[in-house]
């Protein structure tokens, strides 16, 4: 039972991965793709993470963007889009709350660095 259930999340945090930037991915949608019910991936995630899958994706996510904006990429709306998010806005909050910081200050922090 235990191995079968590794190959699922290693299934999934592949999935995650190469996806992470589409904006339609999610839990239900990794289901879908390996034959799942989204509800019980979603709970063996959890309990083999110990983080929610999109918890998991939020971070993945602001990570990349962290790093395109210290590639310097500073348009927020591109790196947004690019990062899996399509609304620049909700970025930005997301953004904000993982890091602390909002998008603009920390490509300020980036110019005084530079």
């Amino acid at each position: 039972e235990k191995p079968a259930q590794n190959d699922i999340i290693s299934s999934i945090l592949e999935i995650t991965e190469n996806d992470f930037n589409d904006q339609e991915l999610s839990i239900v949608s990794i289901g879908q793709q390996l034959s799942y019910h989204p509800k019980y991936l979603s709970h063996l995630f959890k309990k083999e993470m110990g983080v929610g899958f999109s918890e998991y994706l939020r971070d993945k996510r602001i990570n990349y963007a962290r790093t395109l904006f210290d590639h310097g990429i500073n348009s927020i709306k591109n790196v947004a889009l690019l990062s899996g998010f399509n609304d620049p806005l909700y970025f930005s909050n997301v953004f904000k709350k993982v890091t602390g910081t909002s998008p603009k200050q920390y490509l300020q922090k980036q110019d005084t660095q530079a």
